[in-house]
Protein backbone atom coordinates (compact mmCIF):
# COMPACT_ATOMS: atom_id res chain seq x y z
CA UNK A 1 0.00 0.00 0.00
CA UNK A 2 2.24 2.65 0.80
CA UNK A 3 4.70 1.65 -2.49
CA UNK A 4 1.55 2.40 -3.90
CA UNK A 5 1.27 5.94 -2.22
CA UNK A 6 4.89 6.77 -3.16
CA UNK A 7 4.56 5.83 -6.79
CA UNK A 8 1.38 7.97 -7.12
CA UNK A 9 2.72 10.47 -5.00
CA UNK A 10 6.21 10.13 -7.58
CA UNK A 11 3.46 10.30 -11.10
CA UNK A 12 1.90 13.77 -9.77
CA UNK A 13 5.25 14.81 -8.95
CA UNK A 14 6.53 14.38 -12.84
CA UNK A 15 3.67 15.56 -13.88
CA UNK A 16 3.57 18.73 -12.06
CA UNK A 17 7.25 19.40 -13.20
CA UNK A 18 6.84 18.51 -16.86
CA UNK A 19 3.65 21.06 -16.75
CA UNK A 20 5.90 23.51 -14.97
CA UNK A 21 8.83 23.31 -17.54
CA UNK A 22 6.07 23.58 -20.23
CA UNK A 23 5.24 26.67 -18.87
CA UNK A 24 8.65 28.45 -18.11
CA UNK A 25 8.77 27.58 -21.86
CA UNK A 26 5.96 29.43 -22.95
CA UNK A 27 6.40 32.38 -21.02
CA UNK A 28 10.05 32.90 -21.77
CA UNK A 29 9.99 31.84 -25.53
CA UNK A 30 9.21 34.91 -28.05
CA UNK A 31 6.39 33.94 -30.97
CA UNK A 32 9.13 35.70 -33.71
CA UNK A 33 12.79 36.05 -33.56
CA UNK A 34 13.14 38.93 -36.23
CA UNK A 35 9.63 40.76 -35.77
CA UNK A 36 9.56 45.14 -35.52
CA UNK A 37 8.68 46.66 -33.06
CA UNK A 38 5.22 47.82 -33.61
CA UNK A 39 2.23 50.12 -31.93
CA UNK A 40 -0.35 48.42 -29.44
CA UNK A 41 -2.40 50.67 -28.26
CA UNK A 42 -4.64 49.97 -24.64
CA UNK A 43 -7.64 51.68 -24.53
CA UNK A 44 -8.89 53.64 -21.38
CA UNK A 45 -11.72 51.05 -19.53
CA UNK A 46 -10.32 48.19 -21.09
CA UNK A 47 -9.75 44.77 -18.59
CA UNK A 48 -6.72 42.77 -19.02
CA UNK A 49 -8.49 39.17 -20.49
CA UNK A 50 -9.48 41.67 -23.13
CA UNK A 51 -5.77 43.31 -23.57
CA UNK A 52 -4.42 39.60 -23.54
CA UNK A 53 -6.67 38.69 -26.18
CA UNK A 54 -6.23 41.84 -28.46
CA UNK A 55 -2.21 40.71 -27.85
CA UNK A 56 -2.47 37.21 -29.17
CA UNK A 57 -5.02 38.60 -32.11
CA UNK A 58 -2.35 40.76 -33.40
CA UNK A 59 0.22 37.96 -33.06
CA UNK A 60 2.49 39.40 -30.39
CA UNK A 61 1.62 36.50 -28.52
CA UNK A 62 0.80 33.00 -29.19
CA UNK A 63 -1.90 32.29 -25.95
CA UNK A 64 -3.66 34.68 -24.31
CA UNK A 65 -4.41 32.08 -21.65
CA UNK A 66 -0.53 31.53 -21.00
CA UNK A 67 0.11 35.44 -20.38
CA UNK A 68 -2.91 35.81 -17.69
CA UNK A 69 -1.60 32.67 -15.78
CA UNK A 70 1.52 34.73 -15.71
CA UNK A 71 -0.61 37.80 -14.31
CA UNK A 72 -2.38 35.55 -11.99
CA UNK A 73 0.55 33.72 -11.01
CA UNK A 74 2.63 37.77 -10.16
CA UNK A 75 -0.82 38.77 -8.23
CA UNK A 76 -0.91 41.86 -9.78
CA UNK A 77 -4.23 41.85 -11.72
CA UNK A 78 -4.62 45.24 -12.71
CA UNK A 79 -5.49 46.58 -15.85
CA UNK A 80 -2.65 48.11 -18.32
CA UNK A 81 -2.00 51.93 -18.20
CA UNK A 82 -3.83 53.27 -20.93
CA UNK A 83 -1.74 54.14 -24.08
CA UNK A 84 0.35 52.75 -26.57
CA UNK A 85 3.11 50.81 -26.59
CA UNK A 86 5.98 50.31 -28.85
CA UNK A 87 6.27 46.41 -28.21
CA UNK A 88 7.16 43.19 -30.81
CA UNK A 89 6.57 39.73 -31.00
CA UNK A 90 10.36 38.93 -30.79
CA UNK A 91 9.81 39.87 -27.24
CA UNK A 92 9.50 37.07 -24.58
CA UNK A 93 5.65 37.14 -22.63
CA UNK A 94 7.32 38.04 -19.55
CA UNK A 95 9.37 40.38 -21.10
CA UNK A 96 5.73 41.99 -22.86
CA UNK A 97 4.30 42.14 -19.37
CA UNK A 98 7.38 43.92 -17.25
CA UNK A 99 7.18 47.00 -19.92
CA UNK A 100 3.55 46.63 -20.10
CA UNK A 101 3.21 46.80 -16.01
CA UNK A 102 6.39 49.16 -15.97
CA UNK A 103 4.38 51.31 -18.62
CA UNK A 104 6.82 52.20 -20.77
CA UNK A 105 4.50 54.32 -23.02
CA UNK A 106 5.12 56.02 -26.33
CA UNK A 107 2.49 57.80 -26.40
CA UNK A 108 -0.12 58.22 -23.51
CA UNK A 109 -3.38 58.70 -23.83
CA UNK A 110 -6.05 60.96 -22.31
CA UNK A 111 -9.63 60.78 -22.77
CA UNK A 112 -11.78 63.35 -22.39
CA UNK A 113 -15.95 62.37 -21.74
CA UNK A 114 -18.47 64.86 -22.70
Amino acid sequence: MLRRICRISAGFMLAFFIVALLFFKAVTTPLSMEEPFREFAVNQGETLAESTKRLAEEKFIKNPATLNTLIFISGNSSPFRPGIYSISASMSPVYILREMRKGSIVIERNVIDK
